[in-house]
């Protein structure tokens, strides 16, 4: 899918750095969505592109949710898991976390890169 979604964005023009910041936002954000779902439900991707050039990514999972705050603590150094929201959060312009319809939805905004 990291294929696809990158060739898909650079024939957009969107720039190299915002494809590459998306293609791990995405990445993130999907392992969390899996893991949320115990690997056994459907997890919906979505992908898009906003009139300013922004890329948002939104991944929606049957998860019980949570709140933001409670994602973004930092694990010990020697935990294996815990740290993709922080990166989601340090390459997104803006995130955010709701839960719509028994379902939990993460976004995240990359604001486009002046050339």
């Amino acid at each position: 899918m990291r294929h696809e979604v990158g060739t898909a964005l650079e024939q957009e023009g969107v720039d190299r750095q915002t494809i590459e910041d998306a293609l791990v936002v995405l990445s993130e954000l999907g392992t969390n969505a899996m893991h949320a779902s115990a690997y056994d439900a459907e997890v919906v991707v979505r992908l898009g592109l906003e009139r300013d050039g922004s890329v948002v990514v939104e991944v929606e999972d049957p998860g019980s949710g949570f709140r933001l705050s409670q994602g973004l603590r930092l694990p010990e150094r020697d935990e294996e898991h815990g740290r993709g929201l922080s990166i989601v959060c340090m390459l997104a312009d803006e995130t955010s976390v709701r839960r719509h319809r028994r379902h939990t939805v993460v976004r995240a905004k990359l604001h486009a890169r002046s050339a």
